[in-house]
Formats: C-alpha cells, sequence, structure tokens
C-alpha cells in the first residue's frame, strides 16, 4: 500500500491548472519544475495560488492590490507575493508598486505570450527607452494574477494585442 502525502489534493489541482508554464517552470524561480517534497516549493505554490498545501483548502488572500486591465479582468496581487517579487524575483521594483499598477490598468502595449496563451504582458513606458513590464495570468475571463513585473528595454516576442 502506498503512501499518499497529505498534498496530494493540491498537487493534483496543480497538475491540472494552467499555473505552470509550458515548460514546468513555476515562478521563474527555480530554472525547472520545483519537487513537492521542498518547503520553499510549497511556500511559492501557497503564495501564488493561495492554497494551503497541507488541506487544499484557500489561504487567507492578504490582497495587496487588484487592476481593472484594459482587456477586461481584473489583475490581483497579494502583499507576500509582491514581497516574494521585490525580495527574490525583481528587486529592481521595491518602490515601483504605482508603476506596476499603472501599466496594468493603462498600459501602451499589451501582447500575449507566445509560449502560453493565458499570459500577457502590458508594457508602460516610463522614460526615454525604457518600459515597466508587468506579467499576469489571466483565469477564468474575469480575473488574473501578476506574475512579475521588471523595467526593460524592449518589447518580448508574441502577438500584439492591444491597441490594435
Amino acid at each position: 500500500m502506498s503512501h499518499q502525502p497529505q498534498t496530494a489534493s493540491a498537487l493534483t489541482l496543480l497538475s491540472n491548472t494552467p499555473y505552470l508554464s509550458p515548460d514546468r517552470r513555476l515562478f521563474g524561480l527555480l530554472g525547472e519544475r520545483p519537487s513537492s517534497e521542498s518547503v520553499h516549493d510549497k511556500r511559492c505554490i501557497e503564495l501564488r495560488l493561495g492554497i494551503h498545501m497541507k488541506t487544499g483548502q484557500p489561504a487567507s488572500r492578504d490582497l495587496l492590490f487588484e487592476v481593472l486591465t484594459p482587456l477586461g479582468f481584473t489583475v490581483h496581487v497579494t502583499k507576500r507575493y509582491w514581497q516574494l517579487i521585490v525580495d527574490v524575483k525583481h528587486p529592481v521594483v521595491l518602490d515601483q508598486e504605482e508603476s506596476v499598477k499603472k501599466a496594468l490598468s493603462d498600459p501602451d502595449e499589451i501582447r500575449q505570450s507566445r509560449r502560453d496563451r493565458g499570459v500577457y504582458l502590458f508594457y508602460m513606458s516610463e522614460r526615454l527607452g525604457r518600459l515597466m513590464c508587468a506579467v499576469a495570468r489571466r483565469e477564468k475571463d474575469v480575473e488574473g494574477f501578476l506574475i512579475a513585473a521588471y523595467p526593460t528595454d524592449a518589447i518580448k516576442e508574441g502577438e500584439k494585442i492591444w491597441p490594435r
């Protein structure tokens, strides 16, 4: 008789959701799909999905902000996930919360990812030659979540969907 970990319900949910990119990387933190045994990986999954890994139940959202995009869906960011972005993923956006909100709500251009059709890149000019890019995943037609935010000097490939 095989032993099933307590996290089976949440991990099953993960394998059946579009939160993982096609190349199976989660959040771009580790370069490959994290193992289900790592405490750090479970914590990252909880932050992204708002799911307690032991119970599979929703965690409190601890919402930092929600922004309505021109595409008609709302992007939410929790305080804890924003902290992960500014501490680990892209520390350069530490004091750029307002720029990220503006990139989501009033972008100069939106591109749909070639690799994952549920991911959108929102670009907003900050100053000559520099853009703020906010990357979000659309879920359930009317809501989504922030994946990353970072300054850049180039627009990535992908289908330009706004403005047309």
